[in-house]
């Protein structure tokens, strides 16, 4: 009796949500669940002690896992492996920030004087009271010690603005994220790490390398800067915040008014950086390539060089990185002659971001990012059925 009321409570759960078995048959997607529970596994027991030696073989065990996941195509080990990949994942770097912070916080404790050597990363932003920027850090030191850093980011503020992508040697202090007090209050250490920034460096005066940077790198931030500064010339505040937060993601430059004119209006989605740029920027060049007669695989190769050089340009973000990832398999399937699955790639995009960052599972950003597109993905067909007509008028059917 117990079995058949299982049985029907199931079938309700399909009829209400058509496209729920086509979900659990995309590998991708069990194998998402299993690694989101293994690190929640992981999360709710990293207080207790680890083995530095479980460390070490840990990162043969990881990618042996992942390339037994990858040629056995079994449902059963392909769970079980993900499982372990993700407590192993989570435990691995949670231990690797403690050794490092245990190190930090042993060798500059004493020292209220360091010195900071790294490359700045990002544009300098004018808070109002200070200048904001991030840097790859080399090395620290300290009236006793020299620490290596290993290009680590640091979060760096200056009373005054450094040069754009230089290296820099300052003078001031070094801060280690601070864990929550309470349940309640504001976790500064998960949200570091979940945009794995290791620290926050009070700059108190700097001076400035004639070391090279990458071609490349500098590439980037260039382009980046070229924007910045054409925006610059734009004498409205208004009309110049909403451009940052448009075109670089940068909503620090929005104001109080722009914000609430956005809100009230239902659209302060389209001021944050997400798929949907994404989406815009494939359109656009698609419209421009249909015209130029060259191979439609050329095409989709620019499609794809276009959005992970954008992806490059804004930033590692969960949301972008989402959507390139789901873009590139969309794409790439279009070539490959398959069909395409956009459930199956969300899950995809989801778990290489994981295995870059674990701690980002715990993190609002990547949490919204991604319920949102499976609640899009899986209700859509739903509210559709339901609220949309079916227009019998070709013409408006098409608009």
């Amino acid at each position: 009796m117990h079995f058949s009321h299982m049985k029907s409570y199931i079938q309700k759960f399909f009829s209400l949500f058509p496209t729920g078995k086509i979900w659990f048959s995309y590998p991708a997607f069990y194998s998402g669940i299993s690694l989101i529970f293994g690190i929640i596994i992981a999360y709710l027991n990293q207080n207790r002690p680890v083995i530095p030696l479980y460390n070490y073989y840990s990162i043969y065990a990881i990618s042996f896992l992942i390339l037994f996941a990858l040629v056995f195509n079994n449902i059963f080990s392909r769970i079980i492996s993900f499982l372990i990949i993700g407590f192993l994942l989570f435990n691995t770097q949670n231990l690797n920030r403690i050794s490092f912070f245990s190190m930090i916080k042993s060798k500059c404790s004493s020292s209220q004087n360091q010195q900071i050597y790294g490359l700045i990363i990002s544009i300098p932003y004018n808070t109002g009271f200070y200048y904001s920027f991030l840097l790859s850090a080399q090395k620290i030191i300290t009236e006793s010690d020299t620490l290596d850093l290993q290009g680590k980011i640091i979060k760096c503020t200056s009373n005054t603005p450094p040069p754009y992508f230089q290296v820099i040697s300052g003078q001031g202090e070094y801060k280690i994220p601070q864990r929550q007090t309470n349940p309640y209050a504001y976790n500064e250490y998960s949200n570091l790490m979940s945009k794995n920034i290791w620290g926050q460096f009070k700059i108190k005066s700097f001076t400035v390398s004639i070391l090279p940077v990458s071609k490349i790198f500098k590439f980037f931030l260039g382009t980046r800067s070229f924007v910045i500064k054409t925006i610059s010339h734009i004498s409205n505040r208004n009309i110049k915040g909403i451009l940052h937060a448009v075109f670089l993601g940068e909503r620090d430059y929005l104001s109080t008014h722009v914000k609430k004119i956005f809100r009230n209006a239902g659209i302060y989605h389209l001021l944050a950086i997400s798929g949907l740029h994404v989406v815009i920027l494939i359109t656009s060049l698609m419209i421009l390539l249909k015209y130029i007669p060259v191979a439609s695989n050329f095409k989709t190769m620019v499609l794809i060089l276009a959005v992970w050089f954008y992806l490059f340009f804004i930033g590692f973000t969960p949301s972008i990185f989402r959507a390139v990832i789901m873009a590139t398999i969309i794409l790439l399937s279009n070539i490959i002659q398959k069909n395409s699955r956009v459930g199956n790639s969300l899950f995809i995009a989801g778990i290489l971001w994981l295995i870059i960052s674990p701690i980002s599972l715990f993190s609002p950003g990547f949490q919204l990012s991604f319920t949102a597109t499976f609640g899009i993905i899986t209700l859509f067909p739903i509210f559709k059925k339901m609220f949309i007509p079916q227009l019998k008028n070709k013409i408006i059917h098409f608009i």
